[in-house]
């Protein structure tokens, strides 16, 4: 279902990827990286012994700085992430499912009638604070809101029927109010087959906004039935810019192993 997340017809959905943080990480390992190749040849494009010298010592000097510069950003990563509150256990029900590597994410149900429910999202880059913005007094920390795609699924347990809620959450962070989360329908596929299930040119639905405000209201007091509620929407949302995090940190970890065998 992620793969046509893009297709669903939702509309708001572009984020300005990143953050100051990852900016500023980047920063701090491009400068341990920047090679000093002052000594090189210029002028030489068959190589000589002496540029080959060159060459051998700055290789050399180049996996130190890597290995440097890793170090340095990982420890400072791990000394500075924490878990969010919302993640201190899965909400109730809901069986959460992830693993290391993959960027999708699960929370999975078993409903009335053998159905099945499955909230599906994938990991996003973190929010961008706000700057100079005069709705908050000094010392407060606002961030733009944190918007995740996902799809909510309903199905029998052969999946030959069901329907599929295309959706988006964003919870706004550092508010004078308080964190506030919402989430918005885009689309509402059904499906009659397994086959209709899994074709990306399948019909996904109308505009959920086209449609009648009574069945508008219908579909998302359903959503809310099945359980999808704001403690769901709450870790959805952290959960994607967590994993996001622990991500990079994995692929670190990853590339500083490669660069020291």
């Amino acid at each position: 279902m992620l793969s046509t997340l893009r297709s669903a017809g939702l509309r708001g959905a572009s984020r300005q990827a990143g953050s100051a943080m990852r900016t500023g990480a980047l920063t701090r390992l491009n400068a341990v990286l920047a090679p000093s190749s002052q000594n090189a040849c210029s002028s030489c494009r068959n190589g000589c012994a002496a540029c080959s010298s060159v060459a051998r010592a700055f290789s050399s000097a180049a996996v130190k700085k890597l290995q440097t510069g890793l170090a340095q950003e990982l420890q400072h990563e791990k000394d500075n992430y924490e878990k969010p509150a919302e993640l201190s256990k899965v909400p109730a029900g809901w069986n959460f499912t992830e693993d290391a590597g993959n960027v999708n994410m699960k929370l999975e149900k078993t409903l009335a009638g053998d159905r099945v429910c499955k909230v599906e999202w994938q990991l996003v880059s973190p929010p961008m604070a706000y700057e100079d913005d005069p709705e908050y007094q000094e010392g407060e920390t606002p961030e733009e809101p944190t918007e995740v795609e996902l799809t909510v699924t309903v199905e029998t347990k052969d999946g030959a029927e069901g329907l599929t809620y295309f959706c988006s959450t964003s919870s706004m962070e550092g508010a004078k109010e308080g964190p506030k989360t919402s989430l918005s329908i885009g689309n509402l596929k059904t499906w009659s087959s397994v086959e209709e299930r899994d074709n990306a040119a399948a019909y996904n639905g109308p505009e959920f906004d086209d449609l009648d405000d009574r069945l508008q209201e219908a579909m998302e007091e359903y959503l809310a039935e099945i359980g999808v509620s704001e403690e769901v929407q709450e870790f959805v949302n952290a959960s994607a810019a967590d994993k996001e995090q622990r991500e990079y940190m994995r692929w670190m970890e990853n590339l500083n192993k490669f660069v020291k065998a």
